[in-house]
Order: structure tokens, then sequence, then C-alpha cells
């Protein structure tokens, strides 16, 4: 299967925006100035990958800023995914990168579990879209380092993916596919 990663960067007032390649004629998009996160954007994007040979997206998952560890009730920067690509009229697999890891976004191993793993359970493993192998959901990460230093080491980070892969095995997968 081949996948094409999502980088979510392209909402005007969020993130980088367009301002870093609107000066730049040569650098104008596939689909044009678009807001992310809409369904019609999502939709073209959809088509576009399909008549491309694309199988599968993968979104950024860029945690949360939050100031005390607490459920969460929306990524950050996640408006192609949640608000437009979940709400789209075409259908195609997604899987999630985890990314943009910090002591904001990830306060630690009980962090993790207590407040990311039940996010990811109910709001995307859950989605009969999401991308699976072999009955197991795919999950990948930008810097796999980067994730053990946040949960406090690669013992935490063995105990965090076997976490994921008891909670994936509640919901009727094989485990997960890190």
């Amino acid at each position: 299967d081949i996948a094409m990663l999502q980088y979510n960067m392209w909402r005007e007032g969020s993130h980088f925006g367009w301002d870093r390649l609107s000066p730049y004629e040569e650098r104008k998009p596939y689909l044009g100035w678009y807001t992310e996160g809409s369904t019609e954007v999502a939709d073209w994007d959809i088509k576009w990958l399909k008549e491309h040979g694309f199988d599968y997206q993968v979104f950024v998952y860029a945690g949360v800023q939050q100031k005390a560890a607490a459920p969460i009730k929306r990524a950050a920067r996640a408006d192609a995914l949640i608000d437009g690509f979940l709400n789209s009229k075409y259908d195609m697999d997604f899987a999630i990168m985890w990314s943009r890891l910090s002591e904001e976004t990830l306060k630690g191993y009980d962090n993790f579990v207590e407040n990311v793993v039940p996010y990811w359970v109910e709001r995307f493993f859950r989605n009969p879209r999401y991308k699976t192998i072999d009955n197991k959901p795919l999950l990948f990460t930008y810097n796999t380092a980067l994730v053990a230093e946040r949960l406090g080491g690669v013992d935490k980070l063995k105990e965090a993916i076997k976490v994921l892969d008891d909670e994936c095995k509640k919901i009727g997968y094989d485990g997960i596919m890190f």
C-alpha cells in the first residue's frame, strides 16, 4: 500500500498558515490557496490521491498543548483530519503519525496512558477507515527516540506500546503496529 503524509499547517491563523509560501508565486499548492479543514478540500484531496495511486493518508498528530493533564478534547492542528477528512463524502483509509513531542504536548507516561490512549482509541482506532495491517492499526512516529524520552525512557516506551496493544485488543484488533 502507498500512503501520503499530510502535514497539517495550512490553516490561516494556525501554525504557519500560508504566510510561508504566499510570497513565492512558484510555490503555489496543487489545490491552490485553500482552507484546511473544510470537507470540500478533503474531497478534492482524496480524489486526487486516489487518481494518483495512493491507498491511504497519514495525518500528523501534533498532540495537545495543555496546562495540566486532562482529558483531550481536541488535538492541535487537527482541522484537516477531524473537520475535513473524517467528514468527507469520499472514502479513504487513514492513520496517524505521532509528532511534535514536547513537554507541553506529552507530560510523561501517566499522561499518555490516562489521556492520549483513550483519545486515540475513541477518535481514531474505532473508526472503520483507520488503516490496519494484519488486523492491527498502524501508528507512525516522527521520532521514536523522542517518544521514549518523553515517556521516561525505553522501558516506559515498551510499557506504552503494551498498553496500546492491550487497548487495541479490547476493541477487536490483534494488537497495534507501531
